[in-house]
């Protein structure tokens, strides 16, 4: 089971030789991925290097793998469920294995199948695999996304890296924004699909393959990406006993036997249930770990910071070690630097915050494997955003017209409900931008400065990236295209994205058994009806495990490690915000409008949730750009001369970490 990071350099002249200090560079900067070992492998035409974390095994999943006549050569960042199946069978075809890992179980099918035997494969994996016969490339990311994947492509070569960061030690990979998905960053907090913010830097999206052969560059989109077409048909049978199959299976997937692990608990619904599930698997509970932060001083009264006590209680039920840190706002400000760094490309989501804290935690305590209830949300409706569809179904009995004319009287005498009477009447691609949604159309309009990439560039509108994604589902229910771009957009590329990145910075793999292959399949064939249940969602989930968790923690809402974003932004942050966003050598400088930074740095006390949100949008955009400057100038001076090129900011103003020297 080798957790690792990832890198290759891939040439599209045959007879061109990698260059090795350059593959070095982008290995030794994955190495926070994979502190237990290293491999690579270079040959006209190809470089491939990987970093590893040993989760099972000292050097039994040593990469690249390669078939038993070295002709095929495999680095994979993932995990393969079913290998043991696929092992025993190649072995009846001839093929002998060289090694115990998982994953060499790939390199036998693409052999003995081609790229036709991935349909054989349930796992998570991220993997380049080099042909030497047809000299061909092949690069592929899972179906779900668990696993990232970037790619730039110059003009002699293909270069892949887990890491953004990785890429970017390539001295032919630019910082040159992408002006349209600098604007979708704006208005999600995240980038989906192919984009990042960067014009040279793309992702690889789940469930797609890029192939290289003969110089030419093909991007496919994979048969496993049928998981996220969605399901027409109603699985038969009892569902809720079903559902509680696939549960169980995808727990039991993803032990790690002999490897010290632990659940991140909030005392919620999921985190709960996957504790549960462990336990009776395991025989004991595993640890818990859980971080809350100390009240904000301007908000001495709340209390939603803080789930210790929740947490507490479900861990004393279990009978698990629970281990918990609590830090202060000044303390998150220190680490703030490190976070956004370590998320490798900008998303705003302040979940990231203890997140990152708990996997630290967990490492500290030797933890290899830490485990998340990520993925129940996003299948089975949990999110509070999607209740709103009630009220749509309501709306939608009055003429489109009449509701229409309403909502113009209330906009007119500045009454609310006028917001939600348009969107009863409008297409769901025209208004909803998804669990993370930021700024809206017309607030983006009024942030641009007249010079900014963004102004200058004619980009295409949010909505029409809204309107590919949903693509099939566009007849589905409100609520089912919803969920679908948040399955395909919000999951993938900030869900998971973040825990992966955060995860391993501190040399510990996430695991999120909720997201197994055949739990996704089936909560694609859900029914509103078995989502959302009056106030409460995953009403499903709810039904099936009933008599395994707490009444309590079946009935309560939402929470999560809940952050208090907005009392650190317009309290004990304040000032150094404004400072860092008004900055004469700050990016939004560059960027943004520098009244509308005012005006949202000044917003009365009712607005401050949401002007909260957009802040950390534009503060995390600040703060990575820094980051990835920082590197990027330790060895590429030939960046920075264009207006759309970011201009150079002082990386130690804002005490960003330092890279150690490159090889």
């Amino acid at each position: 089971m080798p957790m690792c990071g990832i890198a290759a350099i891939l040439e599209k002249s045959d007879h061109r030789s990698v260059q090795k200090p350059w593959l070095k560079a982008m290995q030794y900067r994955l190495r926070h991925r994979g502190p237990d070992g290293a491999g690579w492998h270079v040959e006209p035409g190809v470089g491939l290097a990987m970093t590893r974390l040993a989760i099972v095994g000292g050097t039994l999943g040593q990469q690249p793998i390669w078939n038993e006549r070295h002709t095929l050569a495999l680095v994979c960042n993932g995990e393969i469920y079913n290998y043991q199946g696929l092992r025993t069978h190649l072995e009846g075809q001839g093929h002998q294995f060289s090694t115990d890992s998982d994953v060499e179980v790939l390199v036998h099918l693409y052999e003995q199948y081609g790229e036709a035997g991935l349909a054989r494969v349930r796992g998570i994996y991220a993997f380049v695999l080099w042909d030497r016969v047809a000299r061909k490339a092949w690069v592929v990311r899972d179906g779900v996304g668990v696993k990232p994947l970037y790619y730039a492509e110059t003009e002699q070569e293909l270069v892949v890296a887990s890491e953004v960061r990785s890429l970017l030690k390539h001295p032919g990979i630019g910082l040159e924004w992408s002006a349209q998905d600098l604007q979708v960053y704006h208005a999600l907090r995240f980038v989906p699909g192919h984009g990042t913010v960067l014009k040279d830097v793309r992702k690889l999206p789940p469930g797609y393959s890029l192939t290289l052969q003969g110089g030419l560059v093909t991007l496919t989109r994979l048969d496993v990406a049928r998981m996220f077409s969605w399901r027409q048909q109603t699985v038969g049978g009892d569902r809720r006993l079903l559902l509680r199959q696939l549960l169980f299976q995808g727990v039991k997937r993803q032990l790690a036997p002999g490897v010290q692990s632990g659940v991140l608990l909030s005392g919620g619904l999921d985190s709960t249930l996957l504790l549960a599930l462990q336990t009776h698997y395991q025989g004991v509970a595993p640890d818990t770990y859980t971080v809350s932060f100390v009240q904000p001083w301007n908000r001495p009264s709340r209390l939603e910071y803080d789930e210790r006590a929740e947490a507490a209680q479900v861990a004393a039920r279990y009978g698990s070690q629970h281990v918990t840190a609590r830090f202060t706002a000044e303390e998150v400000w220190q680490h703030l630097p490190h976070i956004i760094a370590d998320l490798d490309e900008p998303i705003a989501d302040p979940t990231a915050i203890p997140l990152w804290l708990v996997a630290r935690l967990a490492g500290r305590q030797g933890c290899r494997v830490i485990y998340s209830g990520e993925g129940l949300d996003e299948l089975f409706g949990g999110y509070d955003v999607y209740r709103q569809v009630k009220w749509h179904r309501w709306l939608q009995r009055l003429p489109a017209q009449s509701r229409l004319r309403l909502a113009a009287i209330l906009r007119h005498l500045q009454w609310p409900g006028a917001g939600v009477l348009s969107r009863s009447v409008q297409p769901v691609w025209e208004w909803y931008q998804g669990v993370g949604g930021a700024f809206l159309t017309e607030e983006m309009k009024r942030l641009w400065a007249d010079t900014s990439p963004v102004q200058l560039a004619n980009v295409f509108s949010v909505q029409s990236l809204f309107r590919s994604l949903l693509g099939e589902t566009s007849k589905q229910s409100r609520l089912g295209q919803m969920m679908q771009l948040d399955i395909s957009a919000w999951l993938p590329e900030n869900t998971l994205m973040k825990s992966d990145k955060l995860s391993m910075a501190h040399g510990v793999e996430l695991r999120v058994p909720f997201l197994d292959e055949d739990l996704v399949s089936f909560a694609l064939s859900a029914k509103d009806s078995e989502r959302l249940h009056g106030r409460l969602g995953k009403w499903l989930v709810r039904q099936a495990v009933a008599d395994m968790l707490p009444g309590d923690v079946l009935t309560r809402r939402k929470a999560g490690f809940t952050v208090p974003l907005s009392a650190w932004l317009f309290g004990e942050w304040h000032e150094r915000v404004r400072d860092i966003l008004l900055h004469h050598s700050a990016l939004a400088r560059e960027l943004y409008n520098h009244q509308e930074l005012e005006f949202w740095l000044n917003v009365p006390y009712g607005q401050r949730r949401r002007a909260a949100r957009l802040l950390w949008v534009l503060l995390t955009l600040e703060w990575w750009t820094a980051s990835v400057i920082s590197e990027k100038s330790r060895g590429d001076a030939s960046w920075g001369t264009r207006s759309t090129k970011i201009e150079t900011v002082s990386a130690a103003r804002w005490n960003l970490p330092i890279d150690p020297p490159g090889i």
